[in-house]
């Protein structure tokens, strides 16, 4: 139903509007009650209990209740209901009093009945809760940001602090080592050969080393060795390289001699040694003589160790005329003699 007072809806279990605070009204022939306004004074006017009606001014009336009348003037009036509960502010009102006509009975004051307060309706919690959301929310970021600028401040202030000078040894410097040459097969001769003799080319320098020889001598292979071999008639200068060795120069020599001239006719093995440089290199040298068609024949063979290999010459001619055919042929072929690299 509606408050008659403002017109908002009213529920049939509130008995006060929520609106306006009115009492909402019963419905008629519903209830036996009277409801009547409070005098504004305690005291009666003079004419109330008088047989025409009830006292009213202009703004209080009291209505007297259906069948009021007709009851005997011998019977005290109803029992006034009482509040289940008393309320704040109750003591405001002052308890309505009247008397029914032509009754004998004292007046009569009647307690009105007030109703409980009226339930106020509860709002919707769904603002309270976005607003609790929004504070939970604004609370996490400030907490979160302050936690980020601590700990980036804590963290620039570990990067910026100068690291602590750490005393190291200095690295020795190491020796670059000597590019090695690379071998040539056939080097280009440093000098031109001698008037008279030609330069051994291939043969010579693939056993590591070249020399010259008159023009008009044979080449052959070296006797029991790697080599070359230059010849005429008696007369011969040769020129090995046996290989990798470990002896030493003057055992080279010895070696030699033992194994291709000892065996000869009329050997008389060298009585004493001696040392000579050819082709920048220290050699160790020996003379020793046999016999050969009846010829004395003188025979010089030196040996040395380069770069771990064995070289050995030998120079041969008959005795008689041994040194002029060495100031003739060998001076000069041991004069232009040098190493190579073999390949």
């Amino acid at each position: 139903m509606k408050c008659p007072n403002c017109g908002n809806e009213v529920s049939a279990e509130e008995t006060f509007c929520g609106q306006c605070g009115m009492p909402k009204l019963p419905p008629a022939g519903s209830t036996e009650a009277v409801s009547t306004p409070f005098p504004r004074s305690g005291t009666l006017p003079p004419r109330l209990n008088q047989q025409e009606g009830f006292y009213r001014d202009a703004t209080e009336e009291i209505t007297v209740r259906p069948g009021m009348a007709e009851q005997g003037d011998g019977y005290p009036p109803p029992a006034s209901p009482t509040p289940s509960s008393q309320y704040p502010g109750s003591g405001q009102y002052t308890p309505q009093h009247f008397q029914y006509p032509g009754s004998t009975y004292p007046t009569q004051y009647a307690t009105p009945v007030i109703p409980p307060p009226p339930q106020r309706k509860q709002n919707s919690n769904t603002a309270l809760i976005i607003v609790s959301i929004c504070l939970a929310v604004t609370l996490l970021s400030v907490i979160g940001f302050a936690a980020f600028y601590l700990l980036r401040g804590h963290t620039t202030t570990q990067t910026a602090a100068p690291p602590s000078a750490v005393a190291t040894t200095a690295p020795t410097p190491t020796q670059a080592p000597s590019p090695t040459a690379t071998p040539t097969a056939l080097p280009s001769p440093t000098v031109a050969a001698d008037n008279g003799f030609a330069l051994c080319g291939q043969p010579c320098t693939n056993n590591g080393f070249l020399v010259e020889y008159p023009q008009n001598w044979q080449l052959a292979a070296a006797d029991n060795a790697n080599g070359i071999k230059f010849s005429n008639q008696d007369q011969f200068a040769s020129f090995k390289a046996p290989g990798p060795t470990s002896s030493a120069a003057g055992d080279l020599v010895m070696s030699d001699l033992q194994t291709n001239f000892a065996y000869r006719e009329g050997y008389q093995p060298p009585t004493s040694a001696s040392t000579t440089t050819i082709g920048n290199e220290t050699w160790v040298t020996q003379t020793v003589y046999y016999q050969n068609n009846n010829q004395r024949m003188r025979l010089d063979v030196y040996a040395t160790v380069h770069q771990g290999k064995a070289y050995i010459i030998e120079l041969q001619a008959q005795d008689a005329q041994f040194m002029s055919i060495n100031a003739q042929y060998f001076a000069t072929m041991l004069g232009k003699f040098q190493f190579v690299q073999t390949p």
